[in-house]
């Protein structure tokens, strides 16, 4: 079935397919948006990273097609000319960019680690084989430019002989194209020969590889020594060439020696000399590029060379220029500097301009550099708002709806995209020529040059990523704009074909050439618009202009949009280039000072991406360089090294500085004086995304965060009492910098635990000698130490302890001391059972048996301090110690082993309390292994579950009944004890008033020490004492005796004896007897001291025994009821 629709069916569904079109693009427009909008949520700092990005689009236009495809009109001759023109602009063009990677690789000779002089041979000997492709592209560079000379006089002047390739062609036109070729590879010659004269490293080199290479050829023979030779005739050329030759020389006389002996035609010759005003115009007015002034003086040179006399007009008109650009960069850090180009290439130089105007030259470079690096500060504020100001243009314009493009959108967008390149280009030109002139002329460079020479690097590289962001917009908008900008032009060509005059006799051949370049224009424009097809479409346009009938404004107008083609087609070339700053790594030693200046000025670190990009520019370049073995090499030293500026000079500082900051904050409570200000700005440096560094990607933050905690934990290992200090300043950098430190659970148990329990215990009998005990405060001092400071164990150490080791030290603490315990038992007992001791001992039993009733119960004091003193003419040790010392200090070490037992119960009840305070209720207290079951939950968290209800019943029986340590360690001993065997123990009790007083000397003595400030041994406190003899009381069942002798009641009244014998003294004393007046003063204060030490010791002793008391019905009288007592018992005998 078929049917047809007639005219208004298809305009119905043309303006249907349009609407449907809309709106798909609209659905693009609209998927874009949000597909940005995502990846600006993640934070992708380095998206639109070019370095980065694994797809790239590639906006330039490449052809397939054969030249001869191109020409489809059927005038031969027109296609031969014209093949053969484009053919010649495109091999310059192809040799200029190989010379430019080989000459890449030669820039980088002698970077790179060379350890030994005699790797120079081996570096070089790497470079023979892209040396060897150096001379042959010179060698084709040659060739060219033969043949562009060929075409030219052919061109410029035509001959009558129908057998040459241009013999048909009369025109009459600027041959722009062609001399523009020729002038190409002579700055591609000119850039070789530079590259080559600036490498004094390759020719030192290379001489080493020479004599090596004779050295070689004495020594071998045969089939080796054919191929050394071969090699040297190799080297020899290499070395006549390029090493010691002038490449640029060379091929003009291999040009001019051939037309010596005829004339060069000066219809060619004006040709060249016309390029080079048009070229040296375009600099005046600021439209082309500095490279184009070395092309017009090389092209220059090349026709006065083939004139055979120079014009001095025109020099001075080619020289003019150097006024302004006094050098010119061609590759890297590579001058051209104009007065030694004429002065060494064009014999008529030192005629045309002498010596004065050299110096003359060599002084203005010196005032350009001076006038340009005064207005640099001034220059990058300029282009700061301008760059800004075409950021905002640029990212307006890319997102507007390209389905409703007017042609005043296109014409901005066009203008946009090439005015950014433009920037690129006038910036790139400042920052090249004024670090190059610094290193050229040896002038330092200022630090303020330096940072704002690296502003305009960043904003060279800003610029580039806003191309490279919004590429995709970019590429669709170069479409529209090539189509427009070739409609614009097939327009002026198809209004040249109406305005062709008619077809006469004269101008048949002319018209019929017009016909075919006008025909090849629109046939080249109709498809993609590459290299070969503009190049096609400029040489048709020289000849359809032959009969002049296309007004001089339409062939202005072509050339505009000629131009403005060029630059939207070659636009990604043009970026890259004008982007590319692999220069920075010839003036690397400039960054430290601006990576320094960026921390100085708080800057947004952010702005380093731009930085690192130049770095992946420089990475890029070293692809090309072959004297070392990898090119990886030098980019890992490379990186290495901008690595190390970068952390001594931003990195170390940054971090040093916010250390600094917290620790202003947390001891602001000091009112240290904060001289370096404000430091809110470093949150704003260091909270974004990763930067792209090189391969790697670097975190500022991260580094932040690294530094910190290792720098926390290495001052908390070095001075763990600061550990609280430095938790203090992790809490301050997360809140004000939002830095994450890493936790060092530093120190591993608690800095408050001091000494270790397990140590202690292990140690117990060194432990409880070497410390003294406060009853009251439950705490262990030490007793001597060679240190500054004295250890403390208390409470809460123990719980501390208790917590890192679990609470199954406890038991083996007590474990340990019922050891120590059995021994002390034995000493006890061996002096209880000494005839001495058990002789005296009996002796003061029976006397108190037959006088207590005449004493009021009361064991006499005066008996007392007989037997202290009767012991200690029994003999001392060599340390001075008497066997009541010895006795005593046994007494004290029990009590100081029972007091780290009462410690260690304290520390477990103090631990269990905290622990079990995060158990909301303790009387109904879940099972969670249950209701992991009852939910159905994974065999693992049900076996968690589990761990969690053992570990919670464990804390409750512990919290609910405690075990009785004491009552253990009474048990355990009191059987043996009661044995009849042990009977001298029931003597004890007998030996306790004696104790108490050589302990009272004994302590009285330690205090006298501390006021003295004598370390030996000096003490506060040592209720060891009490506690032993209260828990050897309990243990021998001798509390009801000791209680029989009523002593601390005998020690009140002795005391109070004393002071009421003082108080009469004193009374009796006669006025004007200070002697005795003093020493009954020290005597009252010595009976005072005595009584507080007794006093004392009956509180801790009845403290102590109140720990045993539970265990049997007992009752101690309190210090109330003694001291009533005591003091009518004195009453009575008063």
């Amino acid at each position: 079935m078929s049917w047809n629709a007639d005219k208004s069916d298809q305009a119905t569904n043309k303006l249907a397919g349009e609407v449907q079109l809309k709106k798909y693009g609209r659905i693009l427009e609209e998927y874009l948006h949000k597909t940005s909008a995502f990846s600006d949520s993640l934070g992708c700092e380095s998206f639109w990273d070019p370095a980065f990005n694994s797809i790239h689009l590639q906006t330039s236009p490449f052809e397939d097609q054969d030249i001869f495809q191109l020409l489809v009109s059927d005038n031969k001759t027109f296609n031969k000319n014209a093949a053969a023109v484009v053919a010649t602009c495109l091999a310059a063009t192809e040799a200029h960019q190989e010379a430019l990677q080989l000459c890449q690789g030669l820039l980088f000779y002698g970077e790179g680690p060379l350890n030994e002089y005699s790797e120079g041979a081996v570096c070089v000997s790497r470079m023979l084989e892209p040396l060897q492709k150096l001379l042959g592209l010179v060698g084709r560079c040659g060739q060219v430019l033969e043949t562009a000379l060929g075409h030219l006089i052919a061109l410029s002047a035509p001959t009558e002989s129908k057998g040459l390739l241009f013999g048909s062609w009369t025109p009459d036109v600027n041959l722009h194209v062609l001399v523009d070729a020729i002038g190409t590879v002579l700055l591609t010659l000119i850039t070789i020969q530079e590259v080559l004269s600036g490498c004094s490293l390759l020719r030192t080199h290379w001489s080493l590889l020479k004599r090596t290479l004779k050295a070689i050829a004495q020594e071998t023979g045969g089939i080796q020594k054919e191929k050394l030779l071969r090699l040297q005739v190799v080297f020899h050329e290499l070395e006549k060439k390029l090493i010691t030759g002038d490449v640029l020389n060379s091929c003009l006389r291999l040009v001019i020696e051939p037309k010596s002996g005829s004339t060069f035609p000066a219809s060619a010759i004006e040709q060249l000399f016309k390029y080079s005003k048009a070229e040296v115009a375009e600099l005046e007015l600021d439209v082309g590029s500095h490279l184009s002034w070395v092309k017009a003086s090389a092209v220059f040179v090349l026709g006065t060379l083939l004139q055979g006399s120079a014009d001095k007009k025109m020099f001075r008109l080619i020289w003019e220029p150097q006024k302004r650009i006094t050098a010119v960069i061609l590759l890297g850090s590579v001058l051209w500097l104009p007065e030694s180009f004429f002065f060494n290439y064009l014999p008529s130089a030192s005629q045309l301009a002498d010596k004065r105007t050299k110096t003359a030259v060599a002084a203005s470079r010196e005032l350009y550099l001076q006038q340009k690096s005064q207005s640099l500060a001034k220059d990058t504020q300029v282009y700061f708002f301008i760059v800004c100001d075409w950021l905002i243009q640029m990212d307006a314009c890319m997102r507007r709806d390209t389905t409703q493009l007017k042609l005043d959108d296109l014409h901005a967008k066009c203008a946009i995209l090439l005015q950014g390149v433009e920037f690129l280009q006038s910036m790139g030109a400042i920052v090249r020529i004024i670090f190059n002139l610094h290193v050229h002329l040896g002038v330092p460079i200022l630090r303020s040059s330096v940072v704002n020479l690296c502003k305009l690097v960043e904003l060279m590289k800003n610029v580039e990523f806003m191309y490279y962001s919004k590429s995709i917009a970019i590429g669709e908008s170069l479409n529209h704009l090539i189509q427009h900008l070739t409609y614009q032009i097939i327009a002026i060509v198809a209004n040249a074909k109406k305005t062709l005059p008619a077809d006469n006799k004269r101008n048949t051949r002319s018209r019929l050439e017009v016909l075919a370049a006008l025909q090849t224009i629109e046939f080249c424009l109709q498809g993609t618009c590459s290299q070969e097809r503009r190049l096609l479409t400029r040489v048709a346009l020289i000849s359809a202009n032959q009969l002049k009938h296309i007004s001089p404004d339409d062939t202005n107008n072509l050339k505009i949009l000629m131009a403005k083609l060029d630059s939207v087609c070659e636009l990604e070339n043009r970026l890259r280039l004008a982007a590319d700053c692999s220069f920075i790594y010839w003036h690397r030693v400039v960054l430290p000072i601006y990576f320094s200046r960026m921390l100085e000025e708080r800057a947004d670190l952010k702005r380093l991406k731009y930085i690192f990009a130049t770095f992946h520019d420089c990475s890029s370049a070293m692809q090309h360089l072959q004297h070392i073995e990898k090119p990886e090499i030098l980019q890992n030293q490379f990186k290495n090294e901008m690595f190390t500026a970068l952390k001594l000079k931003l990195l170390d500082p940054l971090c040093q500085e916010i250390e600094t900051d917290l620790r202003l904050r947390v001891h602001s409570h000091l009112q240290v004086k904060n001289e370096g200000g404000n430091k809110s700005g470093y949150h704003s440096m260091i909270n974004f995304g990763p930067l792209r560094f090189f391969d790697d990607f670097l975190n500022i933050k991260d580094y932040v965060e690294k530094y910190l905690s290792a720098t926390f934990y290495n001052l908390t290992t070095v001075a763990l009492h600061d550990w609280n200090t430095y938790g203090d300043m992790r809490v301050i950098a997360r809140v004000r910098y939002g830095v994450n430190t890493v936790d060092d659970h530093l120190p591993s148990q608690t800095l408050e635990q001091g000494l270790d329990v397990l140590e202690i215990t292990r140690n117990l009998p060194s432990f409880v000698s070497n410390h003294v005990y406060n009853l009251n405060n439950q705490i262990f001092v030490e007793l001597a130490s060679n240190n500054k400071y004295l250890n403390t164990i208390n409470v809460q150490h123990i719980a501390n302890s208790i917590r890192t080791h679990g609470t199954g030290i406890i038991n083996t603490t007590v474990n340990f001391t019922y050891q120590f315990l059995k021994k002390m038992f034995q000493s006890v007992s061996k002096f209880l059972f000494d005839a001495r001791i058990k002789s005296r001992l009996m002796k003061e039993l029976h006397n108190f048996q037959e006088t207590k009733e005449n004493t009021d119960q009361k064991y006499s004091f005066s008996r007392a301090e007989k037997f202290n003193q009767g012991i200690r003419r029994l003999g001392v040790t060599a340390e001075g110690q008497s066997l009541l010392d010895q006795c005593r200090d046994l007494v004290t070490q029990i009590g100081n082993a029972i007091g780290y037992v009462r410690m260690m119960r304290s520390g477990s009840r103090l631990y269990i309390s905290k622990a079990i305070s995060f158990v909301p209720d303790l009387e109904d207290v879940v099972s969670f292994e249950k209701m992991t079951r009852e939910e159905g939950l994974p065999d693992s968290c049900i076996q968690s579950a589990k761990e969690l209800d053992i570990m919670l019943n464990t804390l409750l029986s512990n919290f609910d009944k405690g075990i009785e340590y004491f009552k253990l360690l009474v048990e355990v001993f009191a059987p043996v004890c009661k044995d009849p065997k042990n009977s001298h123990f029931k003597l004890f009790h007998a030996l306790v008033p004696p104790l108490t007083i050589n302990f009272v000397e004994h302590i009285i003595t330690c205090k006298e020490k501390l006021n003295k400030n004598v370390r030996d041994r000096a003490a506060f406190t040592d209720d060891g004492f009490a506690m032993g003899v209260a828990y050897l009381l309990k243990v021998l069942e001798l509390d009801s005796e000791f209680d029989s002798l009523h002593w601390f009641q005998s020690v009140k009244e002795k005391y109070a004896m004393d002071k009421a014998e003082l108080k009469e003294q004193t009374l009796k004393i006669k006025k004007g007897d200070e002697k005795l007046k003093q020493t009954l003063v020290l005597t009252d204060k010595r009976i005072e001291t005595y009584q507080q030490e007794f006093d004392l010791l009956f509180f801790n002793l009845s403290s102590a025994r109140i720990f045993f008391k539970g265990y049997v019905n007992e009752e101690i009288k309190t210090p109330t009821d003694l001291t009533e007592s005591t003091e009518r018992k004195v009453t009575e005998k008063n």
